[in-house]
């Protein structure tokens, strides 16, 4: 069985700035793409609305 190797890809992928600096920009993008992934998936908009104060509470 041939040896299993880990080998370094260059990539440039992962930002090398932080996206936001400010917590609060960072929380809303969170809460946006929370809310996308479940429109997406097709949860109804009831849902959906009802769910939003869940990740916007903590």
């Amino acid at each position: 069985m041939a040896e299993a190797r880990l080998q370094v890809i260059a990539g440039g992928a992962v930002p090398q700035v932080p996206l936001a600096a400010d917590p609060w920009q960072f929380q809303a993008a969170c809460v946006d793409a929370f809310v996308a992934s479940w429109r997406v998936r097709g949860f109804s908009p009831v849902t959906v609305d009802n769910d939003i104060g869940l990740p916007e509470q903590s």
